[in-house]
Parts: C-alpha cells; sequence; structure tokens
C-alpha cells in the first residue's frame, strides 16, 4: 500500500497538554503525537444500560443498573436477553470505519473505565486486570494497561459537594496499532472491563470504552496530531482546560482540523455540560457542537461517529436516550463518545496559530473528559499524487517508445526544499531523453538511467508552483516468460519543509500513483502428433500461437510449409476445433488470419491462443527428418518482425512401410498404395466388409457394410468404437476403428489419448519422456501436464528442478538406492505458478540472499527474505582479515528432534542430488 511517511528529525513539534489552573497537578497525559499527511477517526460503545429507581430493572435513571454482554442468550433479571450483573462477563461492540486506502494506520489507542466503587461494590483491586479486544473474525488479545503510565493518576478518589459518596471513577489505556493495523476496519468487541452496577445507586454507575485511531492518508492536508487523556472531574460550575501546543497552522487561507472527544458519567437528561474551544481570531471561547453534541447538553450519553452523528451500529445502538433530554429505559447510558469539525470559519482555528485550548465546563451536570485527540492543519507542502504518473499510451511493443510524465504540484502552502527524485525505468527498457519543465523553461539534463535509480535533484518547488519531468523509454525487449509482459511504473520522491520558524526540517517521502504498460507476446510451439511419424502413415502437424502477454495481439497471421516428405490431406485443417476449408490448398500455405476462440479473426485474447491441426501423409520415400517452417506475423501490417519456428519432425519407416506392396510387422495388410476404400486402407488395416490376403494384398468384399452402421454412435458387429461421426483423427476412424494411442469407451464412444488423466496426451508423454501410465512421473506432487504447461513450468522428470533440496511440489521424493531426493516443497498448491507465499522450483534462491531454498528452510530463516541469508550475529560468517572461529548457542534453529530430522533430509537430498549428477554425467 503506497503512502506518505513523515520521519521527523527529532521530536517533532511535540504536542504539550497542560492544565489552565495554576500549580494544580497535570492530570492530561499525552499518549502519542506526530505530523503527517492523514487524521483521526474514533468509536467505542458503553457498557451498561439506565436502570429503574432501587431495583435491577430497565429504566430511565441517570446510573447503569446492569451490564451490556454481546452473549445474548444471558439476561440479567428484567432486562432483555443480552445483559449481565458481572463485569467480567460484561462486553459491548462497535463498527471501526478507516479511510486508509492511501495510508496506514499510524497509532490506534484503547481507552476503558467506569466507576469503581458505589453502591457496596468495589472492583478497586482488578483495575489492573487485563481486557481483551476482539475483530469480527474472532481473532482477539488481551490487553493490559500501559505498564509505563503512573495509573493513580487516573483513578479519582475524591469528595465533591454534589456526590455524598464522593467521586470513583478510573480510566486505563493502552497502545493497540498492531491488531487494529492488522485488521483494519470492521466490527470489534471489548470485554471485561472492570466497574460496579450496583441497583441502590441511581445516579453514579458507569462503564465503557473508546477505541480512537490515528492514520496517514496522502489525499489529506499534513496535519498535527495528538492522543491524550484526561482524568478531571468536571463538576458544576467549574471550568477545566485541555491545551494542546507546539504546531503552526499555515498562514494564509482556510483551516480545518478534526477533535475526538470521549467522557464518562454524561447524562441525557441533565443539562448545562459545554465544551469550547478558545478562538485565536476573537480571544473568546466558542461553544462547540455537533449534528448529536447540542451546545448545552453536550454530553448526554451519546456514542456518535467521527461526524458527530449517532452511531446505532454497535451492540444495543438501537436504544439511545436523546440529547434533548428524552430519556429512554433501559438506553445505552453514561459513556459519551464524538467527533467534531473543527474550521477557521467558524473561528475555532486561525492563521499561524501555535496553539489550541479545549475548555469543559458545566452549570448542572458532573462528568469526566477521558479522552481528547486532535488533528489540525499545519503550515507544509502537499503534492497533489492523484494521477501525478501518466504515460502517453498504455499498450506498447518492442522497438517502441513510450513517453512517462511526472507532474510534482505542490498544493500545500510552505516551499518543498531538497526534492530528489526516483524514477528507475524497468528491465526491458532504456533511457532516450529526461526533460524537466518549469514555469521558467525546459531543460535537458544529461542523464542517464542509472541516475533515475539514484535520484535526481530538483532542488526547491515552491508552494503553487510545479515542475513536471518526462521521460522517454526505448522499448528494447518485451519481458519473457514466465514474467508478465509489462512494465511497471512508480516514481516518488524526497523533501523536507519547515512548519514552524525555528524548528527542524521535517524529512517526508511521496509516492505517485503507479503506471503500468502492457505489452502482448505471441508463443509459438509446433509439434507432430504422433511425436513419430510412420512412412506411408499420416499424422497432423499442430501448431499453438499462444499469447502469453497482458494484452490482446490483433491482426495475428500464420502460415506454415510443409517440406518434401509430408503431404497435405484435403479437407483435414482445424482451427480451434472448427474445420478450415482448403481454396486450392492447405489453407495456411500462405499468411492466413487466426484467432483465440470466441474472438474475431486475427485477435489472440492475452493469456488465450489459437490452436491449428494439419493432417499429413507421409509419403514411402520421406527422409528420416523432416522440417516444417512455422511463421507468426504478431500484427499484420504493424511493426513487429515476424517469429518463425523450425520444427523437425522424425520419420520412422524401419519397421514397416504401408505402400510398399509387403505386409510387414505391425500390418493386416498391404495393396501397395494408400488408397482408401479399396480394401486395404491408407495405414494398411483391413477395411469393414473385406477380406485382404498375400502379399501384396489382394482384397475381395465379402460382407457389404450397413452404410448407417458406422458414425450413429451405435458399435455394431466388426467396429471396435463408434463416436457419432465419419471422420478419423479423433481416435475412431471413419471406419469405426480405434486409432492408434486413443483409448475409446461407451456409445456413444469417447475417445481419449490421455489415459492417466494428467494433463498430457499419450503422444506428448512420449515427447517428455513421462509415463503414460503415471500422473506424477517425478512423484514431487504435481501433475505432469501441469509441469509442462504451467505458468512455471519444471521438469516432470526430475522433482527437484532447481536442486535446492526441495522438491517441485508439496511431495518429499526418495529412492531405495540413493535415500532422500528432496524434500516437501516449493509449488505447494501445485498449481503450477509461484504465488507469494511461495519459493521459485526454478531458482535454487528465490530471494538471491546467496543461500539456497533448502537451506533456508532448514535452518528455520526466511526464503523469500534476503535480509536474514547472513546474519549480522552469524558466528560462522568470516570477514576479511578474521580468523575461523565458531560458537554454540542454545538459539541454533537445528535444535531439537525437528531440527535434526530436517538437518537429514537436507543433507540425504544433497547426497541424492550429487549422485543423480554423476549418474548423469
Amino acid at each position: 500500500m503506497n503512502s506518505l511517511r513523515f520521519f521527523a528529525t527529532g521530536l517533532v513539534c511535540a504536542l504539550l497538554c497542560t492544565l489552565a489552573p495554576h500549580g494544580a497537578k497535570a492530570d492530561q497525559l499525552l499518549r502519542w503525537s506526530t505530523i503527517t499527511e492523514g487524521s483521526i477517526t474514533v468509536t467505542g460503545n458503553t457498557l451498561g444500560l439506565s436502570k429503574a429507581e432501587d431495583e435491577n430493572a430497565p429504566g430511565i435513571l441517570d446510573s447503569i443498573g446492569t451490564f451490556i454482554t454481546v452473549n445474548t442468550a444471558s439476561a440479567d433479571g428484567d432486562y432483555p436477553g443480552g445483559t449481565t450483573s458481572s463485569w467480567r462477563d460484561n462486553s459491548s461492540s462497535a463498527v471501526l470505519d478507516l479511510d486508509i486506502d492511501k495510508g496506514d494506520v499510524l497509532r490506534a489507542e484503547l481507552i476503558w473505565g467506569g466507576s469503581w466503587g458505589y453502591g457496596g461494590e468495589d472492583v478497586s483491586a482488578h483495575l489492573g486486570s487485563a481486557v481483551r479486544i476482539a475483530f469480527e473474525d474472532g481473532s482477539s488479545i488481551s490487553v493490559s494497561p500501559d505498564s509505563t503510565v503512573d495509573w493513580d493518576d487516573f483513578t479519582l478518589n475524591e469528595s465533591s459537594p454534589n456526590i455524598s459518596t464522593g467521586v470513583k471513577y478510573y480510566i486505563r489505556s493502552a497502545d493497540v496499532t498492531d491488531f487494529i493495523s492488522n485488521h483494519g476496519e470492521g466490527e470489534y468487541t471489548v470485554s471485561g472491563v472492570p466497574a460496579t452496577q450496583s441497583d441502590l445507586i441511581d445516579s453514579l454507575n458507569t462503564a465503557g470504552w473508546t477505541l480512537v485511531v490515528a492514520y496517514s492518508n496522502t489525499e489529506l492536508p499534513a496535519r498535527n496530531m495528538a492522543i491524550f487523556l484526561g482524568s478531571e472531574w468536571v463538576d458544576e460550575d467549574v471550568n477545566k482546560d485541555f491545551t494542546v501546543a507546539g504546531f503552526c497552522t499555515p498562514t494564509s487561507g482556510a483551516i480545518t482540523g478534526t477533535a475526538v472527544i470521549s467522557a464518562l458519567e454524561g447524562d441525557g437528561g441533565r443539562d448545562g455540560d459545554r465544551v469550547q474551544i478558545l478562538s485565536p481570531q476573537t480571544a473568546q471561547y466558542v461553544s462547540l457542537s455537533t449534528p448529536n453534541n447540542p451546545v448545552n447538553n453536550f454530553f448526554a450519553s451519546q456514542i456518535n461517529d467521527i461526524h458527530g452523528e449517532l452511531d446505532t451500529r454497535g451492540t444495543f445502538g438501537n436504544v439511545n436516550h436523546t440529547p434533548s433530554g428524552t430519556q429512554v429505559s433501559g438506553g445505552r447510558q453514561g459513556w459519551d463518545i464524538t467527533g467534531v469539525s473543527l474550521s477557521s470559519a467558524q473561528n475555532h482555528l486561525g492563521v499561524n496559530q501555535t496553539q489550541s485550548t479545549l475548555r469543559a465546563t458545566s452549570t448542572s451536570d458532573s462528568y469526566m473528559v477521558t479522552t481528547v485527540a486532535m488533528a489540525i492543519d499545519i503550515n507544509a507542502p502537499r503534492f497533489d499524487l492523484e494521477d501525478a504518473a501518466g504515460v502517453d499510451h498504455d499498450v506498447t511493443y518492442k522497438g517502441d517508445q513510450i513517453t512517462y510524465t511526472i507532474r510534482l504540484a505542490n498544493i500545500g502552502n510552505a516551499d518543498a526544499d531538497h526534492v530528489v527524485l526516483f524514477a528507475p525505468l524497468a528491465p526491458g527498457l532504456s533511457l532516450e531523453d529526461v526533460a524537466v519543465i518549469r514555469s521558467s523553461g525546459t531543460t535537458h539534463p544529461s542523464l542517464t538511467a542509472q541516475d533515475l535509480e539514484d535520484g535526481v535533484s530538483l532542488g526547491t518547488i515552491g508552494y503553487d508552483a510545479t515542475v513536471t519531468v518526462e521521460i522517454v523509454a526505448n522499448v528494447d525487449a518485451i519481458p519473457t516468460s514466465p514474467s508478465p509482459a509489462l512494465f511497471e511504473f512508480q516514481p516518488e520522491w524526497e523533501y523536507d519543509y519547515i512548519s514552524c520558524a525555528g524548528e527542524d526540517a521535517i524529512d517526508t517521502v511521496a509516492f505517485a500513483n503507479e503506471v503500468i504498460v502492457v505489452a502482448p507476446r505471441i508463443e509459438i510451439t509446433a509439434t507432430a502428433v504422433p511425436a513419430v511419424l510412420t512412412r506411408g502413415g499420416s499424422g497432423i502437424i499442430r501448431v499453438n500461437v499462444n499469447n502469453t502477454g497482458e494484452a490482446h495481439a490483433e491482426d495475428v497471421t500464420l502460415s506454415v510449409e510443409l517440406p518434401t516428405g509430408l503431404d497435405y490431406i484435403n479437407g483435414s485443417t482445424e482451427l480451434n476445433g472448427q474445420s478450415v476449408a482448403d481454396n486450392g490448398g492447405m489453407p495456411f500455405r500462405n499468411d492466413r488470419a487466426v484467432n483465440s476462440p470466441g474472438s474475431s479473426s486475427g485477435t489472440v485474447e492475452a493469456g488465450e491462443g489459437a490452436v491449428v491441426e494439419i493432417g499429413v501423409e507421409v509419403p514411402l520415400t520421406a527422409d528420416d527428418t523432416v522440417t516444417v517452417v512455422v511463421v507468426v506475423d504478431p500484427d499484420g501490417d504493424g511493426p513487429l518482425p515476424e517469429v518463425t519456428v523450425e520444427v523437425d519432425v522424425d520419420i520412422n519407416g524401419s519397421d514397416a512401410a504401408c505402400g510398399n506392396a509387403i505386409v510387414e510387422s505391425s500390418e493386416a495388410c498391404d495393396d501397395g498404395n494408400l488408397a482408401i476404400n479399396d480394401g486395404c486402407d491408407m495405414s494398411c488395416h483391413v477395411e469393414e466388409g473385406w477380406e485382404c490376403n498375400g502379399s501384396p494384398s489382394v482384397c475381395e468384399i465379402v460382407d457389404t457394410p450397413d452404410p448407417v452402421t458406422c458414425g450413429d454412435g451405435i458399435i455394431g458387429e466388426g467396429e471396435m468404437c463408434d463416436d457419432a461421426n465419419e471422420r478419423s483423427n479423433d481416435g475412431c476412424s471413419y471406419l469405426c476403428q480405434v486409432e492408434d494411442g486413443y483409448t475409446c469407451t461407451g456409445e456413444p464412444s469417447v475417445c481419449d489419448n490421455d489415459r492417466d488423466d494428467d494433463g498430457l496426451t499419450d503422444d506428448e508423454e512420449a515427447i517428455h519422456e513421462t509415463d503414460p501410465d503415471d500422473p506424477d512421473t517425478d512423484g514431487d506432487g504435481i501433475l505432469d501436464g501441469t509441469e509442462v504447461y504451467g505458468d512455471n513450468p519444471t521438469d516432470p522428470t526430475d522433482p527437484d528442478s532447481d536442486d535446492d533440496g526441495l522438491c517441485d511440489g508439496p511431495a518429499t521424493v526418495s529412492s531405495p538406492e540413493t535415500g532422500t531426493i528432496c524434500v516437501e516443497g516449493e509449488d505447494m498448491d501445485a498449481d503450477g505458478r509461484v504465488d507469494d507465499t511461495e519459493t521459485d522450483p526454478n531458482d535454487w534462491d528465490t530471494d538471491d540472499g546467496g543461500v539456497d531454498d533448502g537451506t533456508e528452510v532448514g535452518r528455520g530463516t526466511d526464503p523469500l527474505d534476503p535480509s536474514d541469508d547472513f546474519p549480522a550475529e552469524d558466528a560462522y560468517r568470516v570477514t576479511g582479515g578474521e580468523q575461523c572461529g565458531c560458537t554454540a548457542t542454545d538459539a541454533s534453529p537445528f535444535s531439537g528432534a525437528a531440527g535434526l530430522w530436517i538437518l537429514g533430509m537436507l543433507w540425504l537430498a544433497g547426497r541424492a542430488r550429487r549422485t543423480r549428477r554423476e549418474a548423469q554425467k
């Protein structure tokens, strides 16, 4: 995921939290702060429902009388399902929304708390207990209060003129960034929060949790963000101030921000509680409000989203008091969460502002502000990254030129200094020219492709300024299989800036959008079927025109030159299984359009291919080897060169030559010709209804066959098969005889020449020297056909194609002679592709770290990560000037029985590889 990362040199404009009352202890705690492009969001829920007076039942009083639980089978007294009297069983859910398509989670802070000692219930001994947070997929972690914080400052036990039993509330928090980052947006559940819910307390019990998340997003302005905790009890006629300092807002223009505020024990039926912000424009406090936080009853037991709207998606989300003072029986009670939009237009913020103060106050309600988070625009450059990189065309070919355009437009309000552009070209491209376009003119610096990779200095790009870089690249070669036929391009640039005068510069990296240019890639294979033809016999020349590229190919044509020694069988040509008319001769003797199935003429779709089959006869005079010349033009009259493949076809005539008037080993007859319908067919088989004798054979009709028998789908007398047609070369001949290399079953007959169902025909098995009766000849767990025709082809006769000790597939292979040959495995799902979590069976060192994959697996390092191939602490490495010295530690990856087994397997596999290679030599 692309993101904009900021790295402050030193402490980045630290946010300082101070109390307004001088001399009081600092009960606000800064938990986290940064400067980055992004914002904050919030979710959470209460853990209790409002109660009736002095009883365990739903009511409208300002205290929870039961805990919420996500276990709907649990019911506490007269409360509905989903309630419990035990804090250990309490739990509630809420939905987190995140806008991080172009960013990351930077900080996630979980805050929980409640009342700890009312109505004879006292949970003070458990305030350090861990709670649990779970995601909607069932994964969860235990979360303990941060051990670095003195939580006594956040455990209230003080007197109040309005509470005879005293103020007894607490909050705790912890960093849960990793858990939230790994799961993202969705439903979260927090459980096991210590709190009280006494039946006899009608206005004090409460419990809940809040999750504040700060995130980066390159499409948002740079902001000073901070999350801090509060533990101030705001009593009637009291003001409590929260000051955030150490930032600089822009010098001009509209300024925006967001505040997140959470509190406990705010009541819907008691107004007078307000949150205000000190206006830098008027020096007066301005009251804040949202759609669900009115000015004069800001904290009213409302669970809102980041926009200040009521969030009904959490547990008991449809049972809510109203901030206007209407109480509902058994409503969500005692916990407030909301987001507040800040802006200079509403006098909340101003230009050149360096601090902001929030004030919590009340005239009749009492509450405790538990959490405040803020994200405020700062003085910073900002680059427009939407389509910052572009290209003049997105489909290319060898010999083409493509022009990349990079637009560095600073739409922020500060200069970007020391800008360095990185724009490496993909393999297969070479640099032709670079143009740097500024308002002052265009320059063509003398640069190399290596310069683009190492970085090109562009100096300062002022705010409201744009620098455009154009890179012209030559397409020297299309990436070869199995690599994708495309070129990826994603520029990035480093820069720094100063937000506040006198502060250190902030270092920044910006990533433009990725640009991909694709290309078609035509590859040809041609084979004879069967692999070895016989003099006097017949066969097929099969041509596969495959587009292994990423774009469709147009105007693709094919021509096939049959040599002397192969005679075309009239009417035998097929394209994708459909007959092609001869039009006076073999259709592909000259250039003719081909297409993938279902495509228009001349079009071969990406990832698909055209299959052409041409029937041939082999004359008795054919040489032992003849050459078929196949020519494909990938784009007709376009600029791409033709692709030519020459295929040598072996001719076998030593045992039997049909048509030489001599009945030999495999022949039933031989009448001295290759004609059909004369009793002895072109394969020297006796035709149905005939009898042939002698050498040369003399054939006579003995039984006139029923003309409707062969081809009717019913196997009649004298028929070996009947596939409901009268064509040959499909397994069942026009005389309903099984053709060589096929097996036919059923009525109508279904003929198959892949008897082990491994994806290779029996003829192809002969070509690749695989076993036609064994779908996995080398026993590595991958079908022979997948090894030959997969996206990443491997040797179907060698279980360890790259000799790294790991089998190509998921199996372990051994032999009685050499023991273990290789252990599982590289292509673990046996699909013929290298997936992200798999090593490459054709590359002994997938991560190019210098250690083969088998050794890395054996010693417990990651074969996909080159950084751990030679750990810095490896006592076995020797550098220049050192002498060998070995140390043993308990941390050896080969310790224990499992490690010894792995070492043994790898040693046996290595010995087997050496034995096999020596035998091949």
